[in-house]
């Protein structure tokens, strides 16, 4: 199973923020069990949800809307990502593990601004990061994005990049 947060982007407000996750496998993936994790704020993939090969989906933080195959909507979480400093976690919580804490959860995982987040021991732990990197704080109305091609377990895997959704 290969997917990815791809691009990540909050200007700080209720509606500027959003996770962008592609699935780099050759086969779909199905969401059911996955949780989108900003400590301590977890929000469950929808019943069902599946990405095609090559796909992506935008999931909405903190926002409203409805749920299409290329964007998702959390609805109210209480909690923003912020752009100078956070983590992001993809976790897989089909069975076997204690979910939202352990390391065999995690599928893939991005700090920006600073190390040391709550979840990236955990990821340091399942090899999906590498302590103390992370990648830039997003400003100037920038996300973080990944170089395509990488794997994505360095802070100097993302770049800063005018925002682009879904693509």
């Amino acid at each position: 199973m290969s997917v990815v947060l791809n691009e990540v982007f909050s200007d700080g407000s209720a509606t500027g923020q959003w996770v962008e996750i592609k699935n780099t496998g050759g086969g779909a993936v199905l969401f059911t069990n996955f949780t989108l994790c900003q400590f301590p704020t977890y929000w469950p993939f929808p019943v069902g949800f599946a990405l095609s090969p090559s796909a992506f989906v935008v999931v909405h933080w903190n926002q409203t809307g409805t749920d299409t195959a290329t964007d998702l909507f959390t609805g109210a979480l209480g909690a923003n990502l912020a752009p100078g400093s956070g983590e992001v976690a993809l976790l897989d919580c089909n069975g076997g593990c204690p979910c939202f804490g352990g390391p065999a959860c995690f599928r893939d995982y991005v700090e920006w601004g600073s190390s040391g987040h709550v979840r990236s021991s955990s990821a340091i732990t399942a090899g999906i990061w590498a302590t103390g990197t992370f990648a830039p704080a997003m400003s100037g109305g920038m996300s973080i994005n990944l170089i395509g091609g990488s794997p994505g377990n360095l802070g100097c895997h993302y770049l800063l990049n005018a925002p682009s959704p879904g693509s």
